[in-house]
């Protein structure tokens, strides 16, 4: 087992990538849509539980008011990794709430990373 990989897709992501499917009619089989069908009746039930990011974490607050007064923090502090993945996951969400808005795929690009798939790391300003 230590050598399986494992991925996490959120409920918000799933409905999200169903409604695209169904939207853009890339089904001709009716059972087939049925099922998708239900599928999106299923992940917009309360029952299922959080569908979206709701909330920073305390670390987030925490450096904004240590940033705020100047604080000196280091690299190495786990509340910045913390707070980093917090915001990659808002922005993620952010992306699928434009994807049902907008009914076209939309996707977030890394921070480190133009569109044209650069590390901008490595490329001179």
């Amino acid at each position: 087992l230590n050598k399986l990989k494992l991925y996490h897709f959120s409920w918000r992501l799933i409905l999200s990538k169903a409604q695209l499917l169904k939207n853009n009619d890339e089904f001709t089989d009716r059972e087939k849509l049925f099922v998708l069908s239900e599928l999106i009746k299923f992940l917009h039930d309360d029952s299922v539980g959080e569908k979206s990011f709701n909330a920073m974490l305390s670390s987030w607050l925490e450096l904004s008011k240590e940033f705020g007064i100047g604080t000196k923090i280091r690299s190495s502090d786990r509340r910045i990794s913390e707070a980093a993945s917090a915001l990659v996951e808002e922005f993620s969400d952010i992306a699928l709430i434009l994807t049902d808005h907008l009914g076209v795929n939309c996707q977030q690009v890394s921070l480190m990373t133009n569109l044209f798939g650069k590390n901008l790391l490595n490329d001179p300003l």
